[in-house]
């Protein structure tokens, strides 16, 4: 894949990229208006962690690994996800439920017979 065909262009006031409206731009969202607060109104009022994990098309392999390395570091009170899809134009939408998959493991212990 070339330089070109990750591009993206302006025509009128529509923006055209591969993601655009699917990760990256809402990833991109999120960064103008962290940008636009620190513009307008100095410092942030609370302290912000940015991923952004770009494996998702191919399983996040190393998601997991980074994630159990970094507990500490990656310690949060509200996580916010941009994995969703933007309805419509002028829309605000907010998505409570993502597909995906969950892995884990249960141990059960008992009363010995």
């Amino acid at each position: 894949m070339g330089i070109a065909s990750i591009r993206a262009t302006l025509r009128g006031v529509n923006l055209y990229a591969r993601g655009a409206a699917d990760d990256k731009g809402q990833i991109f969202i999120h960064l103008k208006a962290i940008e636009a607060f620190l513009q307008n109104g100095g410092a942030l009022p609370v302290n912000i962690k940015i991923i952004f994990e770009g494996e998702e098309e191919v399983g996040s392999q190393h998601l997991g690994a980074f994630v159990s390395q970094h507990k500490e570091l990656l310690k949060a009170d509200v996580i916010l996800i941009s994995d969703s899809g933007m309805f419509a134009k002028g829309v605000p939408s907010v998505t409570y439920a993502l597909r995906g998959l969950a892995y884990m493991e249960v141990e059960v212990t008992g009363t010995e017979l």
